[in-house]
């Protein structure tokens, strides 16, 4: 059982590392979208010693849809050092895991565990950890007669622009709705991702 809590529309801003590969779906309707984690770790520098100390890790999943998520997918993978804004969100739901009772017979017990979720997030790389190449893509969003409702096509190269930056020309039709859809569970884990001091 999936039950979302309204935070009464927080946004935030969430400096961390993307916590896995990230998936392409589409939904029933055809619109893609991609769900991830990104784990954020507070760094504090020790007074007196000038050490700098990890902080505990915090771990947020990530929603995006259309545009956005065709980009992140093409743009991100694990251990990508991101910023994330967008609307906070927590999600409540049930998990069964095996274990034995009192008489060390086997019993399935569910237990309550809780994700913070990032929708409709607008992401971008840090590039205080690094840089990163840039390609302007553009999505037109009117579908050509006999067109299915939803579809989407990769186009030809559009070259370069008059700020020298390298453009793609693609199609995407359909509605820029986000739909309310659930995601997997539990599927954050705990890679290893490096920290640097700032």
């Amino acid at each position: 059982m999936n039950q979302e809590i309204d935070m009464a529309d927080v946004q935030v801003t969430v400096i961390g590392h993307v916590g896995a590969e990230l998936p392409s779906n589409n939904t029933q309707a055809g619109l893609l979208w991609t769900s991830f984690s990104v784990a954020s770790t507070r760094r504090y520098l020790v007074q007196g010693t000038g050490e700098w100390r990890d902080g505990p890790t915090m771990w947020f999943r990530v929603k995006a849809f259309n545009d956005r998520a065709r980009n992140a997918v093409k743009s991100l993978k694990k251990g990508t050092p991101v910023i994330v804004q967008g609307r906070l969100a927590q999600r409540e739901y049930e998990v069964s895991r095996q274990s034995t009772d009192s008489e060390g017979q086997p019993i399935t017990v569910m237990e309550k565990r809780m994700d913070l979720e990032i929708e409709n997030a607008t992401i971008a790389v840090d590039l205080t950890r690094g840089s990163a190449p840039y390609t302007r893509e553009y999505w037109n969003t009117q579908a050509p007669e006999g067109a299915p409702a939803v579809a989407c096509a990769s186009g030809p190269t559009g070259g370069l622009n008059r700020y020298g930056e390298q453009e793609i020309v693609g199609q995407s039709f359909g509605s820029s709705a986000q739909p309310d859809i659930e995601t997997d569970a539990g599927e954050t884990g705990d890679p290893e991702v490096e920290q640097i001091a700032a």
